[in-house]
């Protein structure tokens, strides 16, 4: 189904100098929360884990057949033979931005903009050098972005007291507005590793790092503990009938 921002908001941002923030302090290609609300407003929305356990799955046309499609970071990128399982669209993209490291090769977003990605929402997260190079990428790609609020922030940080994983996020702040449904696919916490391609470290590698993100000496705000992640999930699926699981993700909190 073809969904689109609405564009007289989204143009009139991106065409601002890129040294210059309009009158609701907006830098060029940003977004308000209003854009957003609008964007999603009465849609039933699906958020895609990149879960290695969807594989032969056949869920694909299920994912495509919602009005939007929500994936994390680089899950955006699907092969043809993967889209019996994951589905061939992706609308919103939750990055945290992340710069090239040795095992990860950081955000494209030449490449989001060939995947015709309607919008990239940042949390809260990124340090400013990151931002700044994302900034001065974006500049002539011109990919509308909403950055998640600083109260936002605190109020899911109240309720995990960790840093999220991109897709907790994705839930937590896709549910602040008029939605009409959200189904989650294949959050499973990182009991299996990501779908081939996704990430450049094998399974156990990636297993290992949310494991032993848990102990990260740089701080608590650097680490993700799954545990009040799963909860938090758990308590919201409780009380948010807007909320549909697939099966990995009931099995995942353990939901019958």
């Amino acid at each position: 189904m073809e969904n689109n921002i609405p564009s007289k908001n989204v143009d009139q941002v991106a065409s601002k100098p890129p040294e210059e923030k309009n009158h609701e302090g907006l830098i060029p290609n940003e977004i308000t929360e209003q854009v957003y609300s609008d964007f999603l407003k009465d849609k039933n929305v699906a958020i895609v884990c990149p879960s290695k356990s969807m594989e032969g799955l056949n869920m694909g046309s299920e994912i495509n057949s919602v009005d939007v499609i929500v994936r994390m970071n680089e899950s955006y990128e699907i092969s043809p033979e993967q889209e019996k399982d994951f589905g061939n669209r992706t609308d919103v993209v939750y990055h945290y931005l992340g710069l090239a490291s040795e095992n990860q090769p950081g955000f494209n977003l030449e490449k989001i903009k060939q995947s015709k990605v309607k919008m990239i929402v940042i949390p809260p997260r990124p340090e400013k050098r990151n931002f700044e190079v994302f900034h001065e990428r974006n500049a002539s790609l011109s990919i509308p972005f909403l950055r998640i609020s600083q109260d936002d922030k605190k109020e899911l940080w109240n309720k995990i007291e960790c840093l999220p994983f991109c897709g907790t996020w994705a839930v937590f702040h896709v549910l602040k507005f008029p939605v009409k449904t959200v189904k989650i696919f294949g959050m499973n916490f990182f009991a299996t590793g990501h779908y081939s391609g996704h990430d450049h470290r094998t399974e156990q590698q990636q297993i290992a790092y949310a494991l032993n993100s848990q102990f990260d000496k740089r701080g608590i705000e650097k680490q993700h503990h799954i545990e009040p992640q799963k909860k938090f999930l758990y308590e919201i699926c409780m009380n948010d009938k807007r909320i549909i699981l697939d099966d990995i993700t009931k099995k995942a909190i353990n939901i019958p």
